[in-house]
């Protein structure tokens, strides 16, 4: 995208009508994405959130803090960013990027409604707690169970 739109800039990004452009970006052959208006439309408020919020700074959203239920509430702002892409992209800032969290318990597995259902039909753990699956998940892989 940076290629295609000749910069990365969060201040132009998040300037008015330049949506279109990103989508036109986005929408150049090989398309980028599926659903070009939707990401460009993500891409869009997310550059005007950083720049109200972050002061233009995508990693003032981790830099400033240590708690990945933090880090994670201030990915849920983000249009188009679940719970669970919240809960992920913590846990790379983290495995990947070095970035220190006190609280990495609460990153440790993704507790969906698929690792509940695997978890509940091989018989892993008897009841569909949090407590439970996050247990044996540490008991199958201890080092990191996510």
């Amino acid at each position: 995208l940076k290629k295609r739109l000749g910069h990365y800039d969060m201040h132009k990004m998040g300037s008015e009508g330049y949506e279109h452009e990103i989508e036109a970006a986005i929408k150049d052959k090989p398309a980028l994405h599926r659903y070009p208006g939707r990401i460009a439309n993500y891409l869009y408020l997310a550059s005007k959130h950083i720049i109200d919020n972050y002061q233009g700074n995508g990693a003032n959203i981790w830099s400033n803090t240590d708690s990945a239920k933090e880090i994670i509430g201030r990915l849920c702002a983000f249009k188009g960013i679940s719970s669970k892409k919240a809960a992920l992209g913590t846990m790379l800032l983290v495995r990947d990027k070095g970035v220190y969290v006190k609280d990495a318990h609460i990153i440790d597995i993704a507790y969906d409604i698929h690792v509940r259902r695997v978890f509940l039909r091989i018989g892993l753990v008897k009841s569909d707690t949090l407590e439970q699956v996050t247990e044996v998940a540490k008991l199958i892989y201890p080092d990191f169970p996510g």
